[in-house]
């Protein structure tokens, strides 16, 4: 019977091989073709309940060849849902409340981040709430049907969901981004829906559609 240390080394070599050919694969996708992907995504989320209901949004800011959030930032911004965006510090992610696309400055790597920590200046903490239907929008380079997702490594959405294990998630990306199979980790947090061009997919038990539905 293998260790279970040895099976973690087994799962993790098998996430960095998945990882490399799938980030492949997504920057792939020709730019123009890309741009009609995320069109189809947002429609499908945009006219859903699970959004319209929704009162604050948690989501990373989209960058190179992930699956777009900008519009979602945008639009949730003009319909008065309160956006809270992922900044990382000492090794900690937490989400910042924004009003506008131009409380966002380059962080690491470049990516677009809360300028700042206080109400009074651009950004302040925002937290889910049980008592409303959040949601949080998941990144990732590589997904499955059951709720797997292969993130960059750095665990910091796992970390943050065991804080909040009754926050819904909803995984974004692209079809050419879905494995038959994510090994997952006894800490790895799946997502309770998926949602590519193709539609959205309603995977925990409990989830708005209870069950694993599409909705076209």
């Amino acid at each position: 019977m293998a260790s279970a240390a040895g099976t973690d080394l087994s799962i993790q070599k098998e996430k960095r091989r998945l990882r490399a050919a799938m980030l492949t694969v997504r920057d792939s996708i020709d730019t123009s073709v890309r741009r009609k992907l995320d069109e189809r995504r947002w429609a499908h989320l945009a006219g859903h309940p699970i959004y319209q209901r929704a009162e604050r949004i948690f989501t990373y800011v989209s960058f190179g060849s992930e699956a777009d959030t900008h519009t979602l930032i945008l639009q949730a911004l003009e319909k008065g849902k309160q956006i809270g965006v992922p900044k990382v510090s000492g090794g900690r992610m937490d989400f910042y409340r924004i009003m506008d696309m131009d409380c966002l400055i380059p962080g690491t790597y470049g990516i677009l981040e809360p300028s700042g920590t206080d109400a009074g200046h651009h950004a302040s903490l925002l937290v889910p709430s049980a008592a409303s239907q959040d949601i949080l929008i998941l990144p990732g380079i590589a997904f499955d049907r059951t709720g797997g997702r292969i993130g960059y490594g750095g665990g910091y959405y796992d970390r943050y969901l065991s804080q909040y294990p009754d926050l819904f998630t909803i995984a974004f990306a692209y079809d050419a981004q879905i494995a038959d199979h994510i090994p997952m980790q006894t800490h790895d947090r799946a997502a309770d829906a998926l949602l590519t061009e193709s539609g959205l997919t309603f995977i925990q038990e409990g989830g708005y559609n209870n069950g694993s539905t599409r909705v076209e």
